[in-house]
């Protein structure tokens, strides 16, 4: 199954991973990795 995310929250998934590695260098690419894991559960 593939999910489509509506543009605002497209936006504001992509302003958090920039803001997590701005905090943690890699930190963003995880959160992204997590998002993804958890999708596929869904």
């Amino acid at each position: 199954m593939r999910v489509v995310f509506s543009p605002e929250a497209q936006q504001e998934f992509e302003e958090a991973e920039r803001y997590y590695n701005q905090q943690v260098p890699q930190l963003g690419s995880q959160f992204r990795g997590e998002i993804r894991d958890a999708l596929s559960r869904i």
